[in-house]
Parts: C-alpha cells; structure tokens; sequence
C-alpha cells in the first residue's frame, strides 16, 4: 500500500473511504468533499495540492482495479494461486468437537477463512468466521493471516492439533499464575513476519493451486 502522509491524514492510493480524520483517495478521484466535512481550507487546498502531483504522475484518472493491483503487488495470479474472497462463504466446518477458543483455518477456502470456536451460554461451541485480507491465508502453524506462498493449505487440517497444544499451555500458564494469552505458544519466538513478496525468480507451486 502507498501512503503519502500529511500532516493531518493519510493519504492512500488502494482505496476510497472516509473514516474519522483519514481521507482516503483513488488516484486522481476525490471520494468526498473536503469543505463537507468541516475541513479548514489550508487542509483541503494542500489536499488538492497533493492529489494533483498524484494525478500528474500517473496522467490518468482511471480508478485503479484492486485484482490487477494485487497482481502486480504479490507473486502468482489472483484467483488461481491464491484466493480472492471478499466475504466468508458457507462450509461445512462446524466447532463440534473443537477446542474452546481455538482457531481454525478453512481449507473449502483455501485457508483465506478461518473460524474461531467460542464457547456459548449453552455450553456449545459457537463459530465466529473471519476472512484474511487478499493475498493471504490462515497459517494454521502460527495462528496469523500470512502470505499466501509462506503456508501450503494442504497442511492446514493436520495442524489443527496445535490448538491443543496451546490450550494445555495456556491452563500450565493459569496454573502457575500467569494469563496465558500467548496464542503462538512456544513458537512465537521462532516465527517470522510475512517478508517481502520475492521477486522475477517466483514459480507458483502447483500445491498451491486453485481447488476450482
């Protein structure tokens, strides 16, 4: 993502909303009237200034599509080696059986989804689904939203045991009088941040591949 930063907003070039103080642009589109919300004008003329250089980088107006961004961002191609979701789909993943508070990764979504298992009033497990941003899956090892190419769904279900481990550690930890929200377990301290997408040398893995 692309921030050119002012002193008063941010300024990003991926998408269009408004949200608090954080004014948010399409490439040479404003979304929203700066003056309808009681912006002062030395904010909304630097504003203008800042998306005028921005407009005259690019020399287009067009708003930029997001499955074509995400293309030229991450290695492999949107929708074949990875998922490209924009809400949680019915599954047949259901938290019976499951460990309280557990966290599960989908693999009918490629691991896009992943599914966290709460326990309800009536001593169930309910589901809470969530969906990882584009270009990232559940990593089921460390319990994160990571790079598509760092983690192969195919391993997501023989991992679900890691849950386990987690709970056992999080009852030692209450035992011994600590909380014990530390979800990564042990290997928190072992585990990497999503690095940098690689580049020209990528080969998209046939494991990866769509299951459509």
């Amino acid at each position: 993502m692309i921030l050119l930063r002012s002193e008063k907003a941010n300024f990003c070039i991926t998408g269009c909303s408004l949200q608090d103080s954080t004014i948010i642009f399409i490439i040479g589109t404003v979304c929203a009237d700066l003056s309808s919300y009681g912006i002062n004008d030395q904010f909304a003329a630097e504003s203008k200034i800042i998306l005028n250089i921005i407009a005259a980088a690019t020399n287009s107006l067009e708003p930029l599509d997001p499955i074509a961004a995400l293309g030229e961002a991450l290695p492999g191609i949107p929708g074949e080696d990875y998922p490209i979701l924009f809400e949680v789909p019915e599954t047949a993943f259901g938290c019976e059986g499951r460990v309280e508070g557990g966290l599960y990764a989908d693999s009918e979504t490629e691991c896009q989804a992943f599914h966290i298992c709460v326990a309800s009033a009536e001593s169930a497990l309910d589901k809470y689904s969530f969906l990882c941003p584009n270009g990232t899956i559940f990593n089921q090892d460390y319990f994160v939203c990571d790079w598509w190419f760092n983690f192969d769904c195919a391993n997501a279900e023989g991992l679900y045991f890691r849950n386990e481990e987690v709970a056992a550690e999080r009852e030692a930890s209450s035992n011994n009088g600590n909380t014990g929200n530390d979800l990564n377990g042990s290997a928190s301290g072992t585990y990497q941040q999503p690095s940098v997408a690689p580049g020209s040398s990528y080969a998209p893995q046939s494991s990866y591949s769509s299951s459509s």
